[in-house]
């Protein structure tokens, strides 16, 4: 402080705190000759900016159609998206699960409503590959064929009246192998409950069971019988 004025003794720049040295010759408040990183209590971000993603090129010709596009992203053509595309195998796969989903639900619901039981005589060409359900009795014996690899399983034949008309009910493997194991194959005598799909050809008929659950011995005529092992 100067002892004659009062006033403070202005300080070298060199000596105010966090003040950067100027260049010889330089007028140090001289707008603009200091960056941001120079003033004290300032923050210079240093993140990298990220860059924006663009498309891939566009093909010049459409893979859908084959058709000159222009290089645009959308067929001028067929309207298809020329860049992203779905692979065939995901479609595949999208339409097998579609199919075992339906398929499962087919089941479910055939097992949990019961049909009404229909007359054979009132049966025709009409319901064919219908899902249908008889009660009739046995009127021949069961005919067994054999599964190569497995002797428990195979198909078996009878043939079933119901005073209306008849007609053959075949059992498929899972049927076949449950009554077999069981003891309970269909024999002469019989009355049984059973539903299928429904196959109709010229003078014949038949019932195909594919669930255990699908066929019933409402009466048994004769002792159990067990196919000879």
């Amino acid at each position: 402080m100067d002892g004659n004025t009062g006033e403070k003794t202005p300080r070298p720049m060199d000596t105010l705190p966090g003040s950067p040295l100027p260049s010889p010759g330089q007028d140090p408040w001289t707008p603009g000759t200091h960056t941001p990183a120079d003033i004290p209590g300032t923050h210079t971000p240093t993140a990298d900016i990220p860059e924006t993603q663009t498309s891939p090129p566009a093909p010049e010709m459409c893979p859908s159609c084959g058709k000159y596009t222009g290089g645009k992203h959308q067929c001028p053509h067929c309207g298809a998206d020329t860049v992203h595309r779905i692979k065939e195998t995901v479609l595949v796969a999208f339409a097998l699960s579609l199919l075992l989903i339906g398929g499962a639900l087919y089941m479910v619901a055939g097992t949990a409503q019961e049909p009404p039981a229909r007359e054979i005589g009132s049966l025709g060409m009409e319901d064919i590959y219908e899902h249908v359900r008889v009660i009739g009795t046995v009127v021949s014996e069961p005919t067994f064929y054999p599964d190569k690899y497995d002797p428990t399983s195979g198909v078996i034949k009878v043939r079933v009246n119901d005073t209306t008309g008849e007609l053959n009910v075949k059992l498929e493997k899972p049927v076949t192998k449950e009554v077999i194991t069981s003891g309970m194959i269909p024999c002469v005598g019989d009355v049984i409950d059973v539903r299928g799909t429904l196959y109709v050809g010229d003078g014949w008929m038949q019932i195909t069971c594919i669930t255990p659950d699908f066929l019933k011995i409402k009466e048994r005529n004769i002792p159990l019988w067990r196919y000879p092992r």
